[in-house]
This record gives structure tokens, C-alpha cells and sequence, in this order.
């Protein structure tokens, strides 16, 4: 069995996370090959992929475009047109590979309608649905129903779909990704590497994320001044971030210097994957204070390198965390403060959500997603014969 997972235009960061995850565990599936679709600036991303075929395929830009007002409206004309050529039953997607058997598209692709071959498609959140253009949602919609299955992270995103789209709920299946095994090397030799070359405080609490606006920054570094003010503690901060938009970053490092956090607060772009999950083990606990996420990596990479979690209430991350850590409102200042507090200064609860964080990802292993994966190609492949 040959699949193909399509991959011109992921999300750095968590979704190519995911990808590389889901390659891992299909590659544990007896009897199946996998082809990876990238574009010239999605290959970057997979350079250390092995044992898979690269393919490249045409970036359609149907799902981020560009900046200008002209990229806009090309990508706009292109989803109407895509609309128009499905009315029409035109087939453009060329796949040069005549005996691939399924196509899985990690996130909302909208070349998915206009590929010939059965597939599965992921979509993280509802952000492809809410708010939606009328040719938008016909063709969002009708990627959904004529998908041979459709797989989330979470039930809270299942059901956002189900909302949106008049499908059976038994066609979407809920398989969460595991966090990847790690290898740190020698702990004391890496702690000290990681400590040196990054000039890190003894006691931090670590903050992995795009400088978005929804990534709430600002709502953070408020509340840690709010801690120095009421508690009389101060908390730094190790940010490790991409930024996607400098007029944003601007405004956070105006609101840090203005409150004067500026020696509390660190920002390091686009650090070595390998430092970032010794910053973890390091780190007094991940600080997760986002506006909007469907499933969160940090999280889950938190919860296998024993870094307790403290984190926003939204979306489907309750339904992530359980038990394992501490829940706030991220539009609440006064509770986002409390709740971080807490975990800085109690170490004994900081032990306990470590121990409950090991508990809760003890059964996301590799092979039991891998299983869950080709339990479901099956059914999807079924659904053709």
C-alpha cells in the first residue's frame, strides 16, 4: 500500500511536529510505503526525514497566501475557481504516482477536492469553518463530506466540525499524536551547554509559541507584573518563539520595557530543537496562556519531560490537561496570575503534576498510534472497494 501525505503548506512549528509524527508511525505499518508531497518552501521542514519518496508538488497557495492585497484576491479567485471546476467535475491535481492508495492531508488542505484518490483529512481547529466566504464554506464542506474518514486530536474539535457540517459523527475519529521520544545525551554535560550558551536564571517558567496575538503574550507579561506586584515575587520568563508578525512584537517588548520586566523577560528565535526539550527539563513549569488552541505540543512534550504545566482554559485544552495541571482564564489577569504563582512557589504541587503529567501520556506511545493509524486507513480504504 502506497499513502501520500500532502505537505506544501504546514504550519512551522506544531503541525510539521505532527507530520513528522504521523510519518514515524506509518512507517511502523507492515506492508505500506509513504510519499510526501512538499513544495520548494515546505521541503525545508523535512530535510531530516528519511526512508519516505519526496515528491514535489505545485504550491496552490489556497491556504495562506500572501501579505498583499493582490495575493489576497489571487487566493480568493483560486478557491472560486476551485468551486467552479468541482461543479464541473474537473480533476486539475496531477499525482505522477498512478498506484497510490490513499492521501492524507494533515491539515485543512483544499487541494483535497480536486485529488482523484480516496483520502483522510485532519483538520486541528475550526478556523477553516467559522467565518467563512459562501464559496468558502460550499468547498470546506464538501471536503468534509466526500473525505473517506477525518481525524482530530480532540473531542472538543470533533464536535466544533460536527456543528458545521451535516456529516455522520462515526466518521470522525479522534487519534491523538504522541510527543516524540527524546534523547538529551548526558544530563549534567547538556544541562550546563544549555546553561552557559543561553545564560539562563536558576528559576524560570518557559513559553514556546508565535508571537501572534493569539498567543496572548501581553495578558502574560501583565500577570507576572501583577505577581511582583501583589506577591512581591518576581518570575522570569524564557520565550522561544518565530515571529510572524513584527508590529506584534514590537507591541509586546513595548508593554515589557514600559512595566520594566526587561531583565525577567528572554526571547530566543528559533532555538535548536534538541535545546528546547533541555529547556524543558530545566524550566520550573511550561506556561501556556494562548486565546486559541485545539491540541497543544508543548503540552504534551511538557508532560514527558516532567515539566509541570500551567495553562489557559480554552478550547479543547482542558480536555488535554485533565488533572495534570492548572487551569486559568487567559483573559483574566488577576486568575492568570494567581494560578502561576502557585506553581512557582509550591514545589510539592509541582511534583505531583509532574507525576500526574507521566501518568497521563504513559499510554501515547508510538506504536499505539501506529496501530490506531492503520486501523483506520483500513476502514477509510473500505469504504472505495
Amino acid at each position: 500500500m502506497r499513502v501520500g501525505i500532502y505537505a506544501a503548506e504546514p504550519y512551522p512549528g506544531g503541525e510539521v511536529n505532527y507530520i513528522k509524527s504521523l510519518i514515524k508511525a506509518l512507517s511502523l505499518v507492515q506492508d505500506l510505503s509513504i510519499v510526501l508531497y512538499v513544495t520548494s518552501e515546505s521541503f525545508q521542514y523535512f530535510t531530516d526525514i528519511t526512508d519516505v519518496s519526496i515528491k514535489h508538488t505545485k504550491n496552490f497557495k489556497l491556504r495562506f497566501g500572501g501579505a498583499s492585497l493582490n495575493k489576497k484576491l489571487q487566493r480568493r479567485f483560486l478557491i472560486f475557481a476551485f468551486q467552479i471546476l468541482e461543479i464541473l467535475n474537473i480533476k486539475l491535481f496531477k499525482i505522477d504516482d498512478n498506484d497510490l492508495d490513499l492521501f492524507i492531508f494533515p491539515y485543512f488542505a483544499k487541494e483535497a477536492i480536486i485529488t482523484g484518490v480516496p483520502y483522510i483529512i485532519i483538520p486541528h481547529d475550526k478556523r477553516a469553518f467559522e467565518n467563512a466566504n459562501y464559496f468558502n464554506r460550499k468547498l470546506n464542506n464538501k471536503i468534509l463530506r466526500e473525505a473517506n474518514a477525518i481525524v482530530t486530536e480532540s473531542s472538543y474539535v470533533k464536535y466544533d466540525i460536527l456543528k458545521y457540517v451535516s456529516i455522520d459523527n462515526q466518521k470522525v475519529e479522534i487519534i491523538v499524536s504522541p510527543p516524540p521520544k527524546y534523547k538529551v545525551g548526558t544530563e549534567q554535560e547538556n544541562i550546563k551547554r544549555i546553561m552557559d550558551n543561553y545564560e539562563l536564571p536558576q528559576k524560570f517558567l518557559i513559553y514556546p509559541a508565535h508571537i501572534i496575538s493569539s498567543k496572548n503574550h501581553i495578558n502574560l507579561i501583565l500577570a507576572l507584573k501583577k505577581i511582583e506586584n501583589d506577591y512581591g515575587h518576581n518570575v522570569n520568563l524564557v520565550c522561544t518563539y518565530t515571529s510572524d508578525n513584527p508590529s506584534h512584537f514590537s507591541k509586546v517588548k513595548k508593554t515589557i520595557m514600559t512595566l520594566g520586566l526587561k531583565r525577567n523577560i528572554i526571547f530566543y528565535e528559533k532555538i535548536p530543537y534538541d535545546d528546547l526539550i533541555i529547556m524543558y527539563k530545566l524550566a520550573t513549569a511550561l506556561v501556556m496562556p494562548t486565546l486559541f488552541e485545539s491540541v497543544s505540543m508543548p503540552i504534551w512534550e511538557a508532560f514527558y519531560l516532567g515539566c509541570p504545566v500551567v495553562s489557559s482554559n480554552v478550547c479543547a485544552l482542558p480536555e488535554q490537561v485533565g488533572d495534570a495541571g492548572l487551569l486559568f482564564d487567559p483573559n483574566n489577569i488577576e486568575d492568570m496570575a494567581e494560578k502561576i504563582y502557585r506553581i512557582w512557589t509550591d514545589e510539592k504541587l509541582r511534583k505531583k503534576l509532574i507525576q500526574k503529567g507521566y501518568e497521563r501520556i504513559k499510554n501515547m506511545t508510538l506504536e499505539n498510534y501506529a496501530k490506531q493509524w492503520e486501523e483506520i486507513i483500513e476502514e477509510a480504504l473500505q469504504i472505495n472497494d
